[in-house]
């Protein structure tokens, strides 16, 4: 049986996104509900979803998307303007969403598999669908 994504957690920052024989890379998940630092120096992060189906046995991915969150929900600032962290991720919506992924599509375009964001984030509901073009 065989992974059908890989995950990895270093550098602390969003990383791009390949499809690589079928099956996704997220190269960095960023810090999600990171207890490390009182303050959250770059604080935006994603959720990565992924759906599966069972076709004979054999479990095949049929999608994957990314939903934008930032690793605070707190707006407080210290005095150099660093946001507080308070520890509870927060998702995002419309031009700050935007702000999130946009790092993650351009991280992920010099992989022969390119992400594209084919949806955007407007409710909660809602995330940014990634599809693949060569």
């Amino acid at each position: 049986m065989q992974a059908q994504m890989q995950l990895s957690a270093r550098p602390h920052v969003l990383q791009g996104i390949e499809l690589y024989e079928g099956r996704y890379i997220a190269y960095s998940l960023g810090n999600f509900a990171f207890g490390g630092n009182s303050l959250a120096r770059r604080p935006e992060t994603a959720i990565r979803q992924l759906r599966f189906r069972s076709v004979n046995s054999l479990t095949c991915t049929i999608g994957a998307s990314v939903v934008p969150c930032l690793i605070t929900s707190s707006t407080s600032r210290n005095k150099d303007g660093v946001r507080i962290n308070d520890y509870q991720p927060a998702l995002q919506f419309g031009r700050a969403a935007q702000h999130i992924t946009a790092p993650i599509l351009k991280r992920s375009s010099s992989f022969k598999y390119r992400l594209h964001v084919i949806s955007s984030v407007r409710k909660p509901s809602s995330s940014v669908a990634l599809v693949q073009s060569r």
